[in-house]
């Protein structure tokens, strides 16, 4: 099955808590966050449904991208702390990844002009993600040719690419000279036999629980409700 984004959301602020709502659904594998300004701000409490997720790649107080392996299914918020105005982010889930160690290689360049670019070490079929913070933002803008734009707030993109072959360049080109700074994160894909496995591994589970007798019904609905009605 090849990684794809299933759904993502994104905003910007000049408040300093971020709550957005998102839900994620049965096969969701990563739930991967971008959080940028175009000033010089940290970000902590980077969490969904209260759960930590981890820094991949970033420049700390420019643009920083995080995941989480194995999200919480449901309807839950997205959640951070900002220290100050001029903020954005980006929270999206992906599907197809694979399920032990999905993360391939990450990239990043900064500096000042009218583009940005860095080549990501990849493999056919993984998927890459990229956010870019521009300093005072960056008007009209162009994503790198096989990139899909999911988010653009002048002052933050982000986009994503599927990968043809060992190398993936991540890039955008913008008018007016900007500071700027990028950073990107591959994911692979799962092979298609180890889908096979996980979803028989969820009929054993729903079996046993059946047999047990012992769970309630509407545990078992959700617990199980990608397999069957309950």
């Amino acid at each position: 099955m090849t990684a794809n984004v299933r759904a993502f959301l994104g905003g910007s602020g000049e408040g300093v808590n971020v709550v957005q709502p998102f839900t994620t659904v049965p096969g969701d594998r990563v739930l991967v966050a971008i959080v940028g300004s175009d000033r010089a701000k940290t970000w902590s409490n980077i969490k969904f449904n209260g759960v930590s997720l981890t820094s991949r790649v970033g420049y700390s107080t420019f643009v920083e991208l995080f995941d989480l392996d194995n999200p919480g299914i449901g309807a839950y918020n997205f959640t951070a702390t900002v220290s100050g105005q001029y903020f954005w982010y980006i929270v999206m889930a992906l599907k197809g990844t694979l399920l032990a160690s999905p993360r391939g290689n990450s990239g990043n360049d900064s500096g000042a002009g009218t583009s940005c670019t860095h080549n990501v070490p990849t493999a056919a079929a993984h998927l890459v993600i990229d956010g870019m913070s521009a300093m005072g933002g960056v008007g009209a803008n162009n994503p790198g040719a096989g990139q899909t734009e999911m988010y653009d707030a002048a002052f933050g993109l982000s986009s994503w690419e599927l990968a043809t072959g060992a190398t993936t360049t991540m890039s955008w080109s913008w008018t007016t000279s900007r500071t700027f700074y990028h950073v990107s994160q591959a994911y692979k894909s799962s092979p298609s036999g180890q889908i096979i496995m996980v979803m028989a591994e969820r009929w054993k589970g729903l079996l046993r629980d059946l047999k047990a007798g012992l769970v309630p019904p509407d545990v078992l609905r959700r617990r199980y409700r990608d397999l069957v009605t309950i």
